[in-house]
């Protein structure tokens, strides 16, 4: 006499089964979701050291309302006379003009105000 034994076990082996199958998956997704989480954490870790201003002019300027004698960036404090504005820009401004020579150094310190 059967009691229906046999049948009950298929059933619980095919459940057993699918409920591997399924852990496997899980896994998987766990994994990855683990790889993305770890990506995303380095990603904000570096957002935050670029706005983490830590360098030493950096943290100087913010200082100079605390520091005696430290007035702030030179670019804030000087100011260049009319006319002289090219002597002053960058080369690649200058559109890839020379240096200003040695003779004409003294002009441009006479530039800066």
């Amino acid at each position: 006499m059967s009691l229906g034994l046999d049948a009950d076990h298929e059933a619980a082996v095919a459940a057993l089964e699918a409920i591997d199958s399924d852990l496997a998956r899980l896994r998987l997704d766990e994994a990855a979701a683990a790889q993305d989480r770890a990506g995303l954490a380095a990603r904000v870790e570096a957002l935050h050291v670029g706005l983490d201003r830590r360098d030493g002019p950096s943290a100087l300027l913010a200082a100079t309302d605390q520091i005696d004698g430290l007035l702030g960036s030179v670019a804030a404090l000087v100011s260049v006379r009319a006319g002289y504005e090219t002597a002053t820009q960058p080369r690649s401004a200058r559109q890839r003009r020379p240096w200003p020579s040695p003779e004409s150094m003294p002009r441009l310190a006479r530039s800066i105000i």
